[in-house]
This record gives C-alpha cells, sequence and structure tokens, in this order.
C-alpha cells in the first residue's frame, strides 16, 4: 500500500476518534448537567412550604438566590397552574405541566411561554391539596 494511502487513513482515524470524544464530552457535559439541575430542584421540593412561603414574600425583599433561576408555581386542586415566580433570566417563562410527574421524580418538558425551550420540572405535594410546581431551564450553567 503506498505512503499516502496509509497517511490518508490514519489521519482519517484520528478525525474520526476526535470527533468520538467530542461527541462523548457533550454527552457526558449534558447529562451532568440535568443531574446537577435535577438535584437542586429535587431538594428545593423537599421543603415545599419553605419555598412557598420564599416565593411568596414581598417582592420589594427581593427574591432568593436559591430561586432566582427557577419558575415556582401552584397547580390548584381544579387543576389550574398558577404562576408564583419566575426566572430572572426569564420572566416570561411558564412550562406545560400536561400530567404531573410524582414527587421525587424529574422530567423534561416543553415551555408554554418565554426564551426557554424546554425545563426540568418536579412537583411536591402540599397540604391543601394542591401541588408545587419547579421548572427550571437545563441550560443555566
Amino acid at each position: 500500500m503506498p505512503l499516502q494511502r496509509r497517511l490518508g487513513i490514519a489521519l482519517l482515524a484520528v478525525i474520526l476518534t476526535a470527533l468520538l470524544g467530542a461527541v462523548a464530552t457533550v454527552v457526558v457535559h449534558r447529562q451532568q448537567l440535568l443531574r446537577e439541575v435535577d438535584s437542586g430542584l429535587l431538594a428545593l421540593a423537599a421543603n415545599p412550604r419553605v419555598v412557598l412561603g420564599l416565593a411568596q414574600r414581598d417582592p420589594s425583599r427581593g427574591v432568593p438566590e436559591v430561586l432566582s433561576e427557577v419558575y415556582v408555581g401552584r397547580v390548584t386542586a381544579k387543576g389550574r397552574l398558577v404562576t408564583l415566580l419566575t426566572p430572572s433570566s426569564d420572566p416570561e417563562l411558564e412550562p406545560r405541566t400536561g400530567s404531573l410527574p410524582q414527587p421525587g421524580d424529574a422530567v423534561s418538558r416543553e415551555a408554554a411561554s418565554g426564551t426557554s425551550a424546554r425545563v426540568r420540572l418536579v412537583t411536591a405535594e402540599l397540604t391543601n391539596g394542591s401541588i408545587l410546581v419547579l421548572a427550571q431551564p437545563p441550560t443555566r450553567l
């Protein structure tokens, strides 16, 4: 086999290896980002009364940093979504709730409005029969 052909094959192998490595890096980074977003949302959902209290406090006191990039809403017993707080980077954000996930589960959902196309969404049951909805675009980092 001529030297040029062997060099071409070697170069092609190097390029394919680099391309596969780049794709693998993107996939791993995306999964890590989703785990971080999910972890933060699930930690908030573990304390729904605290989150609800912070989301409903006087706006002149400012938004707590822990909630600054999180959508906080409540689904009433009649199934209506009421927005309590929106992310500072996407104040028009509202997730499509559809069938709500079980508490402790994080799911991807399309956004009904706002600049973010998708969000990660978690829920928590409230004592009055309503459901706390927390959502965050996975592109916050």
